[in-house]
């Protein structure tokens, strides 16, 4: 099976409401675990970072589903590789709000305190969702 990567980000519309995220997570939650998607998306009140792995087929209709939703616009994907492994293997998809840890991750990663995925280059949009897995995975684990 070739897995693939999709990284992209797009903006909140007005359509956005402050539920919107736990019924985002909980459908993304269901469709990735029955179709062998992993990633992670970063959001905080205006923008969205969302990575996706898995299959090529099965991410390119995830992402096709995702575009049709109205809670976001201006989606613009920051890259797409096959890629040999996963880097959110675990994870059918986690989410790590907006919070001041976020914040300092954000601003260490791009040196801003500013979040705007849509100006992230590939390798730091990565990067960045890889520094919030960890954080996430760490925290998970601390007694």
């Amino acid at each position: 099976m070739s897995l693939v990567r999709l990284i992209y980000a797009s903006r909140a519309t007005d359509k956005f409401q402050p539920t919107s995220v736990k019924a985002i997570l909980t459908s993304a939650r269901r469709h990735n675990h029955a179709n062998q998607v992993s990633g992670l998306l970063c959001f905080n009140q205006h923008c969205f970072l969302q990575c996706l792995e898995g299959p090529r087929a099965i991410v390119s209709q995830t992402y096709e589903r995702i575009l049709a939703d109205d809670r976001h616009e201006a989606a613009e994907i920051i890259s797409f590789h096959y890629v040999p492994r996963r880097e959110f293997d675990d994870w059918n998809m986690g989410y790590l709000q907006d919070s001041a840890t976020i914040r300092a991750i954000i601003k260490r990663r791009n040196g801003r305190d500013v979040f705007t995925p849509q100006d992230m280059l590939p390798d730091d949009a990565l990067g960045l969702l890889k520094d919030i897995r960890d954080y996430m995975t760490y925290s998970l684990e601390a007694p």
